[in-house]
């Protein structure tokens, strides 16, 4: 199943091919075999000679350094696509700190800096009357709603991010365990 290790899917998958060049030997020692007088081949592994024996132990030999060829190159290019995710999962990362530390910083000093301005601006306005002493008061209460509404999304933004990289590290933490 796909719950197996990727080492037996591999031993799995590799097992036909690996009986396959076993029983070539194996046909092979049998094809050299003499066929007694009377009838059908006598199933025996033992060669005719011993220089039929070396020369298909030889052949054998062969192919398993190629079947061996093959499966060292499997696992090469299976560690050189792991580094390539591992290079991405630390990219992102790296992008993530970036993103958190650099937006983050500059969306919260801009919230204060938008506030303070505002809170300036109004502050500087001539106020002849009460009405308008009023006005100023009411405008400036309006910024502050303005700034904490403002405020308050950028932190409820903060614990949904914190919850999706706790759930992106059990992941991770998921496939530590299945290493």
């Amino acid at each position: 199943s796909d719950e197996q290790p990727t080492g037996w899917r591999l031993r799995r998958a590799l097992a036909p091919t690996l009986a396959a060049v076993l029983l070539m030997g194996a046909t092979a020692l049998l094809a050299n075999m003499p066929v007694p007088k009377g009838g059908a081949a006598v199933l025996s592994l033992v060669a005719t000679s011993v220089g039929e024996n070396k020369a298909m132990i030889h052949a054998n030999m062969k192919k398993l350094y190629k079947l061996e060829t093959v499966v060292n190159d499997h696992k090469f290019a299976a560690y050189l696509h792991r580094a390539g995710i591992e290079e991405n999962r630390d990219l992102i990362l790296n992008n993530y700190d970036a993103a958190f530390r650099g937006n983050r910083k500059l969306a919260n000093l801009n919230t204060d800096k938008i506030f303070e301005n505002r809170e300036a601006i109004l502050g500087a306005l001539p106020a002849a009357d009460r009405v308008q002493q009023n006005w100023v008061l009411s405008m400036t209460n309006e910024a502050k709603v303005d700034y904490l509404d403002h405020r308050s999304k950028l932190n409820s933004l903060l614990p949904e991010v914190s919850h999706m990289m706790a759930e992106a590290n059990s992941q991770l933490i998921a496939v530590n365990l299945r290493i």
